[in-house]
């Protein structure tokens, strides 16, 4: 696992050319800066910040999740 913490995928991101959602918690302050950086990036991301929640968030709110998810499927 220690190769994955130093693999630097960023400059591969302007490559990406899948239909790309990234999520992250406002107030998951560790991944915050990175989410950013990746949605603008990658060419056509979005990045959607869900509001009061953190890095679990996901877990803790598997319905805000499920709805994120589905919703930005089905808008494909």
């Amino acid at each position: 696992m220690i190769e994955l913490a130093v693999l630097n995928l960023r400059p591969s991101l302007a490559a990406v050319s899948a239909r790309t959602l990234v999520a992250c918690g406002e107030k998951d302050k560790p991944y915050l800066a990175d989410s950013r950086e990746i949605a603008a990036a990658v060419p056509g991301a979005q990045l959607r910040l869900i509001p009061g929640a953190d890095h679990l968030w996901p877990l803790q709110r598997v319905n805000d999740f499920v709805k994120l998810v589905t919703g930005w499927v089905d808008g494909a």
